[in-house]
């Protein structure tokens, strides 16, 4: 699939004001998902983690968001939500996602997305998942000290990425 412009310069803004959790302790789905929105709550995000953590869970009744390599993409449609979220999660020992590659996931990016507005979020959910299977991606991802470096790393690897899409 190819993507816009626009679609790409907006990602890059979502990910400029993403949450970023390094390092999750959790070893599987409920407690990663759990974990990551309890944090981004913390940090001003005006969410139920309990609540969220249900509505995503509930969508992976359907099909796990582990697409293998390593990645995760789960996702929930939240009534109430201003704009798209992202918020991601690191895991350099991994965890059971339900991947169907059956390895363990090391990258999940959640995204949160208002009531009814799919289109920004398939979008972005294309170009980061064309992405992940650069073989670099997570590598390069799980190596982030920081917040501001992983941003700045994907951002980079999208900008490089983005030019093959």
């Amino acid at each position: 699939m190819i993507a816009s412009l626009t679609s790409m310069k907006q990602l890059v803004k979502n990910i400029r004001k993403s949450r970023v959790v390094l390092n999750l302790q959790a070893t599987g789905k409920r407690e990663a998902v759990y974990e990551m929105l309890s944090k981004a709550s913390e940090k001003g995000l005006k969410i139920d983690p309990a609540a969220v953590t249900d509505i995503v869970l509930a969508n992976e009744k359907t099909i796990s968001s582990g697409l293998g390599y390593g990645v995760a993409f789960p996702h929930a449609e939240i009534e109430g939500l201003k704009e798209e979220t992202i918020i991601f999660g690191t895991s350099p020992k991994g965890m059971l996602f339900h991947a169907i590659d059956k390895k363990p996931t090391h990258l999940v990016t959640l995204f949160l997305t208002p009531a009814g507005e799919y289109k920004d979020y398939l979008a972005h959910l294309s170009l980061l998942a064309d992405l992940s299977h650069l073989t670099m991606y997570v590598v390069m991802i799980l190596e982030s000290p920081n917040e501001k470096v992983f941003r700045s790393r994907m951002i980079e690897l999208l900008k490089k990425g983005g030019m093959r899409l």
